[in-house]
């Protein structure tokens, strides 16, 4: 499981000062960009001179507590699966007292940014994701 904290800014709030809901999918796809710096160049670089990106295909998700302005959150990514072009995510957010304010699944496509056109998930991801596949399945 990878961890990544994000400290919730009052841009982030609605008038109540709870957290407008999108922001919590760019805090996942943020916590994605800081897990993708375990490889070389991070994901500027992927993104960039290797002209990679991971689309989102599909995603669903639940709120289950809100987020407050002031609050710090972290963001826990697990990998579900890692297909030959695509990987699914579990991604849960959760207040520093340890409750779960929402949960998603989240299908990502690995593709070249021209065309775009699917591609096989690079090794170097592959073994970047490897540490934090949920339950991998047991040789023998």
């Amino acid at each position: 499981m990878f961890e990544h904290r994000i400290d919730v800014t009052w841009g982030e709030c609605d008038l109540a000062g709870l957290v407008y809901f999108p922001r919590m999918l760019d805090w996942c796809h943020r916590a994605l960009e800081a897990l993708w710096s375990g490889i070389d160049g991070g994901y500027a670089h992927f993104t960039g001179p290797r002209r990679l990106g991971i689309p989102t295909v599909r995603i669903a998700g639940d709120f289950c507590s809100p987020v407050r302005y002031g609050e710090r959150v972290i963001v826990r990514v697990r990998v579900a699966r890692i297909g030959g072009k695509s990987v699914t995510f579990r991604h849960e957010i959760a207040n520093e007292r340890g409750a779960v304010c929402a949960s998603f699944e989240h299908v990502i496509a690995v593709c070249e940014l021209e065309g775009p056109r699917a591609v096989d998930v690079p090794d170097d991801v592959r073994a970047l994701l490897a540490p934090h596949v949920i339950d991998p399945p047991r040789d023998g």
